[in-house]
C-alpha cells in the first residue's frame, strides 16, 4: 500500500470565531450558526470575497509542506460521482466504511486518482480491510480527532 499523503482540513463554507482568518470574514457573507460553538455559515455563492481568504488558507498549508487541501463540509457527497472525476485530483470521504459506501470512491481510483477516507468511529483495523480491498488511502482518527492517527 502507497504511503497516505499529509492531507489538512479546511473549513470552506464556514466562519470560525478561533481562526486567525477570522476578521478577512465581512459581515456581508456571515450567515446564522450552524450548530458548533463559534461558527456561522457563509455565502459560498459570494466567490469574489471567499476567494482570496480560502486561497491564502491553502497558501499557508502549502508552506506548511502539506501534499492536499481538503475543503472541509464541500465533502461526502459520495453520490455525485462518478461525475467530478475529472475535474478533481482526489477525492476524500469520512465514515464510508462505517456506512458501507467506500466502493463510491472507486471511479478515483480506477482513473489513477487517490480515494482518501477518515474514519474515527471505529477501533481496531476495521476500515483497514475496505480500504485495502478497494485501494483506498485510509486513516483511523479518535472521534476527539487529537494527534493520535493510524494509518492503513
Amino acid at each position: 500500500m502507497r504511503p497516505a499523503p499529509e492531507l489538512v482540513w479546511v473549513n470552506a463554507d464556514a466562519w470560525e470565531d478561533f481562526r486567525p482568518d477570522r476578521d478577512a470574514y465581512p459581515p456581508s457573507v456571515l450567515g446564522r450558526g450552524n450548530g458548533r460553538p463559534g461558527e456561522r455559515r457563509v455565502d459560498i455563492r459570494r466567490l469574489d470575497v471567499l476567494r482570496p481568504i480560502l486561497a491564502a488558507r491553502m497558501d499557508m498549508c502549502a508552506e506548511k509542506g502539506f501534499d492536499a487541501v481538503d475543503p472541509d463540509l464541500l465533502k461526502n457527497d459520495l453520490d455525485q460521482i462518478p461525475a467530478p472525476v475529472d475535474d478533481f485530483d482526489f477525492a476524500v470521504n469520512e465514515k464510508c466504511a462505517e456506512f458501507d459506501e467506500c466502493a463510491k470512491l472507486v471511479p478515483f481510483v480506477a482513473s489513477g486518482k487517490a480515494g482518501l477516507h477518515a474514519e474515527c468511529s471505529f477501533s481496531a483495523d476495521e476500515p483497514c480491510g475496505t480500504a485495502e480491498e478497494l485501494v483506498l488511502d485510509a486513516i483511523r482518527k479518535r472521534l476527539d480527532l487529537d494527534v493520535w492517527r493510524r494509518t492503513c
